[in-house]
């Protein structure tokens, strides 16, 4: 059997109770659970009865292993009846207190005084953000939870809170590679009719098996009122088949189906099972799995295509199968990763659109500005495109219409720029400063920093509250890393050119000395710079707190640079 939710809460309790370093550490007298919003409170109930070792903070009753703060401490001091076996750690779940009220001893209230001094010989079972844990947190958690896929939302949250006592009976194995949302967690404690017909449907002699008499009653009952079908009599054939068609209720239970498809893989194979050999006109690959597989290898055809084809016509051709393509995006397959063309025929789609011409910026300047503003979703519309292929053959497909669009507008691109730095008499002029030494400041450098993937790395931090400001500078020309990672860094005033035979190294100011590797990291040291190894670095920015960080980059003639706060956490 799988463990249930019950049992692994049970098990990282004992976990952590037994966290310390034996031989080195005497065993905590006690593992303080605190819970300041009783998030877990009625799913104690559950826990105690695996947990024989579990006491709660409340009103006394020795029989329900529940007692105030003076009593659980006569518990730890295995001075009253019921206490644990020696070498047993007792867990103190404390409903209504949290840890900040513990350690402010003196703001303490004098009922819960006994247990402060029990967090100084004991241990606090907390979340690693130093948080208290709540029921969604160990859901999610991949760092002493349980690593699931759970809705954020509001709804969800309640829905949680609500089903807490009967997701303690839930196997947890079963739960992996879900999506659990309201609609999940409501379903514990009243199932809907969609809800478990789509949990026949996707196994129906497990399902089967796994209800009581009463419950399998209740099921054929609903299903001949909701849906007017009989699962016994008609089968999962004729469901799919009712399903496809969406009539009455089955369209409430094909839209509970396109949710969360990857919770029902058994109803895709039912429906490949169901498809009719010869299509109507009614029957669309919105329906049916066998019709988008078809709508796939048709668009692999038309793309493999289009291969060596001039621009222009590659161009118009792709617009014309985003028009007729695109709305598969929106189907139940794409969620199911059946439909990867059609994925990457968007990116596509807008690579050919920003292709349609090229830049012709009067001056270096108004050059930049476009790259910065819309350049670069060529760029990164290109790799998306590839990113979407899951298989050697898909990329393969993608790959001929990419390059028929992509490279000559690279090829136009890079030699009106040539031409625009021609005419500037072959330099550039930097917009930023290089970051000066400052108590508290972090240079890290990102070799090859392009600007659309300067763009994802500030989406990326900014979805994760590092806020930041997103600009862009030039590189060295030509941009090649010997000379381009001195010029960003802070040691840039004090290197200059080298011979250009010599792979455009540089060498620092007043000597002919090449700059090599250590006496870069020499220079920054003599101006007062720490160099960081890479596993030391996580360290040290953990130890800095609130902190100012500057990326930046070279070896792209626009190189993207950022500059933010952050709170290591």
């Amino acid at each position: 059997m799988s463990e249930n939710f019950a049992a692994k809460v049970a098990e990282t309790l004992r976990t952590a109770a037994q966290a310390y370093a034996a031989g080195d550490q005497v065993a905590p007298c006690a593992l303080l659970w605190p819970d300041p919003d009783r998030l877990w409170e009625s799913g104690i109930e559950s826990l105690s009865k695996i947990m024989p070792e579990l006491f709660c903070l409340g009103e006394y009753d020795p029989a329900k292993r529940s007692g105030p703060a003076l009593w659980l401490r006569c518990i730890e001091a295995r001075a009253v009846e019921g206490a644990p076996a020696a070498g047993v750690v007792p867990v103190f779940y404390l409903p209504g207190l949290g840890k900040e009220t513990l350690r402010a001893a003196e703001d303490c209230p004098q009922l819960l005084a006994p247990l402060v001094e029990m967090q100084y010989r004991g241990t606090l079972w907390l979340h690693p953000n130093s948080r208290e844990w709540t029921p969604f947190a160990f859901l999610v958690s991949k760092h002493g939870g349980l690593g699931l896929d759970v809705g954020k939302d509001q709804s969800t949250l309640d829905a949680i809170a609500g089903a807490l006592p009967v997701l303690m009976d839930q196997a947890v194995a079963p739960l992996a590679g879900r999506r659990l949302d309201a609609d999940f967690f409501n379903e514990l404690l009243a199932p809907d009719a969609s809800g478990l017909l789509l949990r026949w449907l996707h196994d129906p002699e497990g399902f089967t098996k796994r209800q009581s008499a009463a419950e399998r009653r209740a099921f054929l009952q609903l299903c001949k009122t909701e849906f007017q079908f009989d699962p016994e009599k008609e089968g999962a054939l004729k469901a799919a088949r009712l399903l496809t068609e969406k009539n009455g209720n089955w369209n409430k239970v094909w839209a509970r189906f396109g949710e969360a498809p990857a919770n029902y893989p058994g109803v895709v194979e039912w429906l490949k099972k169901a498809a009719p050999r010869d299509p109507s006109v009614f029957d669309t690959a919105e329906a049916w799995p066998h019709l988008n597989e078809r709508d796939e290898r048709q668009l692999r055809e038309a793309l493999e295509a289009l291969a060596d084809r001039p621009q222009d016509v590659v161009i118009q051709k792709v617009l014309e199968l985003e028009k007729q393509h695109g709305c598969r995006r929106s189907y139940v397959w794409a969620k199911l990763g059946m439909s990867p063309l059609a994925e990457a025929l968007a990116q596509l789609s807008e690579l050919a659109a920003i292709c349609q011409s090229s830049p012709g910026s009067p001056d270096m300047e108004s050059f930049a500005e476009f790259h910065a503003g819309e350049g670069w979703r060529a760029d990164a519309a290109a790799l998306a495109s590839m990113a979407a292929c899951t298989t050697a053959e898909q990329g393969a497909s993608v790959l001929g219409a990419l390059r028929a669009i992509y490279l000559p507008w690279l090829e136009a691109s890079a030699r009106h720029l040539q031409k625009l730095l021609q005419q500037a008499g072959g330099k550039t002029t930097k917009r930023h400063v290089i970051p000066s030494l400052a108590s508290g400041r972090v240079v890290l450098f990102a070799d090859g920093l392009r600007f659309d993937i300067a763009t994802a790395l500030h989406q990326k931090l900014e979805a994760v509250g590092i806020s930041g400001t997103l600009d862009w500078d030039w590189s060295t020309v030509p941009s090649v890393t010997a000379s381009a990672k001195p010029a960003v860094s802070p040691v840039a005033n004090a290197v200059e050119g080298h011979e250009s035979g010599d792979e455009f190294s540089t060498r620092l100011a007043g000597t002919s000395a090449r700059l090599t590797h250590d006496r870069f990291l020499q220079a920054l040291k003599e101006q007062g710079w720490q160099c960081l190894a890479r596993r030391r670095w996580a360290t040290r920015v953990a130890r800095l707190g609130p902190s100012s960080a500057h990326w930046t980059s070279a070896d792209t003639t626009m190189a993207g640079s950022w500059r933010g706060r952050w709170r290591a956490s």
